[in-house]
């Protein structure tokens, strides 16, 4: 009787750390499903804005070039959103698999959108402000969610999670910009 009423805490903890840990796994894909749209549309948007601005930018090839950038992002986004539904229904065992791939896939479209970034800066100012600060919102969520996700590997992960912008705190934080940069007509509603 004695034992038992020693190791009922310790079992009670280990049970509530087992709950918040499958609540915290669960909550990185229902937050990378709810943004990921959202990216997607701020990827089709960059490409949108850039193809009306072609003929005003004076530089049509780097336009072009952002543009093409733009599109294996959002191409790109796709691919991790595809990839988080298949974790989600994924067996056990081709999880960590599935993870490391949405890992390198987020890795990847922070990459295409630094180089919009790069290109950007030989446009006009106004449209470089524009682009770059919705780059550095798309980056800033995508990196918020990949702290999320769970590592792979067995062992904690080694950075501090961050919080991303709900859907809705994201299409306002991005509508703010390209309203910014009277660019009233690419808001996301």
């Amino acid at each position: 009787m004695i034992r038992r009423r020693i190791w009922t805490p310790f079992v009670a903890i280990a049970l509530s750390a087992a709950m918040v840990m499958t609540a915290c796994n669960t909550y990185w894909i229902s937050t990378a499903l709810a943004d990921l749209p959202v990216l997607v549309q701020i990827a089709e948007n960059i490409a949108a804005i850039l193809a009306a601005a072609q003929g005003q930018s004076g530089n049509t090839q780097v336009a072009t070039q952002i543009q093409a950038v733009a599109a294996t992002a959002k191409t790109g986004l796709e691919a991790v959103q595809s990839l988080v539904n298949s974790y989600n229904a994924a067996p056990s065992a081709q999880r960590a698999t599935i993870l490391g791939q949405i890992d390198t896939g987020l890795t990847a479209v922070q990459a295409n959108l630094q180089q919009i970034l790069t290109a950007a800066w030989v446009m006009n100012p106004q449209l470089q402000a524009t682009i770059t600060g919705i780059v550095t919102l798309a980056e800033g969520t995508l990196l918020a969610i990949q702290t999320l996700v769970p590592t792979a590997k067995a062992g904690p992960k080694a950075v501090v999670q961050v919080r991303p912008p709900s859907p809705a705190a994201l299409k306002a934080s991005y509508n703010v910009i390209v309203l910014q940069g009277d660019l009233a007509q690419y808001e996301i509603h």
